[in-house]
């Protein structure tokens, strides 16, 4: 094979100068079933993608949080259920914002968890 042909082709496949990538890691805590902002980005979201975990560390037994993922308000895809004492990966795109939202949550045991992103977007 010539060098020179795979030399182009990997340039052509794997521009990195279009590209930034973000990684954020961010503990979240609410005491209410309201929904909870836990990402919003100032880009548009068209050109986002994202891969993650997110985490359930404390609240009520047997309660669950749901992870919803929206572009300027309206919903991206299906909503995640995350169990207490559990975690979820994702790949998502075309998103910048994502709200959780707790089944129960009190003053006095309040939804816990945590969110960790790696975003991909294109800067010029």
């Amino acid at each position: 094979m010539d060098n020179k042909h795979t030399g182009e082709h990997w340039n052509n496949c794997n521009n990195e100068e279009d590209f930034v990538q973000d990684c954020v890691e961010c503990v979240w805590r609410t005491t209410s079933t309201t929904p909870l902002i836990v990402y919003i980005s100032n880009l548009d979201g068209d050109n986002v993608f994202a891969s993650g975990v997110f985490k359930y560390t404390n609240g009520f037994d047997n309660s669950f949080i749901t992870i919803t993922f929206l572009h300027n308000g309206t919903t991206i895809g299906n909503p995640i259920e995350v169990c207490l004492d559990s975690c979820v990966t994702f790949t998502i795109s075309k998103f910048n914002e994502i709200r959780v939202t707790p089944s129960a949550a009190s003053v006095d045991l309040p939804a816990e968890g945590e969110i960790h992103l790696t975003i991909r977007y294109p800067f010029r």
